[in-house]
């Protein structure tokens, strides 16, 4: 049958899946800045203020475009906005009634940009909600949300969505963390939408081939297709390869500078908060991070791990900090959770630390710090300014720079002088590989009762979880390499002396995979895999934590620097900190102590004397107490396709990631929710074309709904005979059609007589029909 091709139904889907997609992007954007920017109880509301930006930014060029104004006058006004927006956020207390700014705002924007700058150049996500930072974002959301509305006022969707998607392909590059399924969907998604957003819209008589009689072509092209899609192959494959040599070995870039960078001061060193099993190459200056001194009755410098803060959640590749919350420091607060703290014997360190060239916001103490202490003197940081965690980590919100420093106490746990209580089993005895070691005189400590009244902590199985698609095999290592160990001490004992002391593994810097993630089972297990048994710290704690929570004991990796080494200075012995001192260790949890530190590296030169050093573990293993035999574990050399073990021992983890079936229900939903989404959009639109007189978009609507029931259309009918042929109902519209089509007559069709033919349509058909010809996307990705 005869039909008229209505040039505007496809471009108005065209327009709605464009402006979705937008939407859709501006969300992306604003949920990765979730992950980049910490918030939670006694944080600023950010969040709030960024939609909020974004928002206004959208209504108030609406809203310009609404008036005569010319184009450099609506920018000026919408320009004017953003500064009183940014000038809200970063400096409200300066500005008269809340938007006139007085002889006190420049200073004090000064202060907080200098902030903002210190957070973009030496942060690592997730940075602190500081004002300075917030201000920034908001301009940049209210930018996003500005061109948002000029693309939709204007049909133009490379302003609506190429903007937003350049961003969040740049925060993105600054989330470290692993994105998950749901970001990989909803970024398809967003794709998805924007490209049948630029195939459905096309401008009036713009990219139409016609035909002698002046109608338009179809649009198919086989050939221009396959060229399309060979030169988009080729680009991008020339890009990724020029694109390898600009992005790091981690896979992406940091968010962090080496250099000057923006700001103040000389350029310095930040660290990434993660510890990962990838294997990269290192950048070393021997840059010196900070100096520290020492008050009496400290440990011997080259005994002190300077630590930063703890990871205790392991996703497969990153160990992470779980719970990203601070406090601000009081005079009187007690830093940290008294149940992780270490229980046994303790030494309290009084120390001074200077910043050289350490940036970013994480403070190094020496143990874990108790008190904040005000003193006078240069670039002092005051109590006041900083934040602890959970883990007694100290945090400067704004980042470090040189020249800072501070002085805290701290407790540093006194391992060597509870080795023999820890060595003591329940029975109140040496347990049985240190009884073995006793009687062969390698291990001279005495058994000694453990700290009595010392309860775990009732969040202690958090550090046993790891990821469900954790290789099986590797429980087999664990359990071989530990095999004869009854207690936790003697099984991490044995752990570290096989990474640090056994001879079978490789301390080195000069290892890399390129942009391939570590496989942790190969690199222990396969001898002809790349750098087998070879790495540098993170490796070695990383793998001895995974282990560790393998075997039940809960484990956390630690990240700081070695002992310093010790210089004089005036007189004065002062500890230096460098680059090359960058380390990471492991602390596993012994009960009735706390946190014991275990270093797996085996770096000796750079190491304090290792408390596996002098004696290997596994030549005291009793296989038969009786006789007194014993034998050393065998290097099993499993494959991952053999585990190892029988029957599948369960590894302990109580709480188990989370299901992906939630997931796809959701996602099921919300893509079975956009075909009648815009199903309702069009025919919205062909109401209003129809109370402008076009019977056609009636007729258009009908022939679709009908067409998505199973009732297409034959061709070789004409409207009148369709309409008689299926329904009475239908007659009047095909009679109207009919005479505007065929006879240039105008048509006396009603809103109200459309209405009674979906009348008609819905008693037609029962409920299951009707859904599922709603769900049918056929109408709507036909050709004209």
């Amino acid at each position: 049958m005869g039909r008229c091709l209505v040039e505007g139904d496809e471009d108005i889907v065209g327009r709605r899946l464009g402006q979705l997609a937008g939407l859709l992007a501006l969300g992306l954007v604003l949920s990765r800045t979730g992950r980049l920017v910490q918030f939670g109880d006694g944080l600023p509301l950010w969040h709030l203020i960024l939609i909020s930006a974004t928002l206004l930014g959208a209504i108030v060029w609406w809203l310009i475009s609404q008036t005569t104004l010319s184009v450099a006058a609506g920018s000026y006004l919408f320009i004017l906005g953003a500064t009183i927006v940014f000038l809200r956020v970063a400096v409200p207390e300066t500005l008269l009634a809340g938007v006139v700014p007085t002889t006190d705002t420049l200073p004090a924007l000064g202060e907080r940009m200098e902030d903002a700058f210190r957070l973009i150049r030496a942060g690592v996500a997730p940075v602190f909600p500081e004002p300075g930072l917030i201000a920034v974002l908001a301009i940049l959301m209210w930018a996003l949300g500005g061109l948002y509305a000029h693309g939709a006022l204007t049909n133009r969707l490379v302003v609506m969505i190429v903007p937003v998607g350049i961003v969040y392909l740049q925060f993105a590059v600054f989330d470290r963390r692993q994105s998950g399924l749901s970001w990989m969907l909803a970024s398809a998604a967003c794709l998805g939408l924007a490209l049948a957003a630029v195939a459905l819209s096309r401008s009036e008589n713009v990219g139409r081939a016609r035909d002698e009689a002046g109608l338009p072509k179809p649009h198919r092209s086989p050939t221009a297709a396959l060229i399309m899609a060979g030169l988009i192959g080729v680009a991008s494959i020339a890009t990724a390869t020029n694109a390898m040599g600009l992005v790091s070995e981690y896979g992406n870039l940091p968010w962090r500078s080496t250099g000057s960078g923006l700001g103040s001061g000389p350029g310095g060193i930040a660290f990434d908060r993660f510890v990962d099993l990838r294997q990269r190459l290192i950048s070393r200056e021997n840059a010196l991070l900070f100096r520290a001194t020492l008050g009496p009755d400290a440990p011997p410098p080259g005994q002190i791990y300077w630590r930063m803060e703890t990871l205790d959640e392991f996703d497969g590749v990153y160990w992470r900090r779980s719970n990203n919350q601070t406090r601000i420091y009081s005079t009187g607060s007690v830093i940290g959770d008294s149940d992780h703290a270490y229980q046994g014997s303790s030494v309290s360190v009084l120390q001074r630390v200077f910043v050289s060239r350490l940036l970013g916001e994480v403070l190094p103490t020496a143990g874990e710090a108790t008190v904040v202490h005000q003193i006078a003197g240069d670039n002092v940081l005051a109590p006041q300014s900083i934040r602890y965690g959970r883990d007694a980590t100290l945090f400067y919100p704004v980042g470090m720079r040189p020249d800072d420093n501070y002085q805290v106490e701290s407790r540093y746990p006194l391992l060597d002088l509870d080795i023999g209580a820890l060595a003591t089993g329940p029975n109140g005895e040496l347990s049985p590989i240190f009884s073995a070691a006793a009687d062969a005189g390698v291990f001279t400590a005495s058994p000694s009762s453990r700290t009595e009244g010392v309860t775990n902590p009732g969040d202690l199985d958090q550090f046993t979880r790891l990821p469900d698609n954790t290789p099986g095999g590797l429980l087999g290592m664990a359990l071989a390499r530990t095999r004869g160990a009854t207690t936790d001490f003697e099984k991490a004992w044995m752990l570290q002396h096989w990474f640090r002391d056994s001879g079978d593994f490789t301390y080195s810097q000069e290892v890399t995979t390129g942009h391939g993630a570590l496989v942790l089972l190969d690199w222990l297990n396969d001898p002809n895999s790349q750098n087998f048994r070879t790495g540098y710290c993170e490796q070695f704690a990383a793998s001895m934590a995974v282990l560790g929570r393998l075997l039940g004991i809960p484990s956390r990796v630690v990240w700081g620097f070695t002992p310093g080494a010790t210089v004089t200075i005036d007189g004065i012995d002062v500890i230096e900190v460098r680059d090359t001192n960058a380390h990471a260790w492991v602390e596993m949890w012994m009960d009735g102590f706390g946190w014991v530190r275990f270093d797996p590296t085996p770096r000796g030169e750079v190491l304090p004397t290792s408390m596996t050093a002098g004696w290997n573990p596994t030549e005291f293993v009793p296989i038969n107490p009786d006789t007194g035999v014993v034998e050393a574990p065998d290097d099993p050399q499993l494959s991952p396709l053999d585990p190892g073990f029988i029957d599948e021992p369960p590894i302990d983890n109580p709480e188990p990631g989370p299901r992906l079936w939630p997931l796809w229900i959701l996602v099921v939903a919300a893509l079975g929710a956009v075909i009648p989404f815009f199903k309702r959009l069009r025919r919205n639109k062909r109401v209003e074309r129809l109370e402008h007189g076009d019977v056609t978009a009636a007729w258009d609507e009908i022939i679709d709904r009908l067409s998505d029931l199973g009732e297409p259309v034959a061709d070789h009918l004409t409207p009148l005979e369709f309409a008689r042929a299926n329904g009475t109902a239908l007659v009047p519209l095909a009679n109207g059609y009919s005479a505007a089509i065929y006879g240039g007559k105008p048509a006396h069709i009603g809103e109200s007589d459309f209405l009674e033919i979906e009348w008609w349509l819905q008693n037609r058909y029962d409920a299951g029909q009707r859904l599922k010809g709603a769900m049918n996307p056929k109408s709507l990705v036909k050709r004209r």
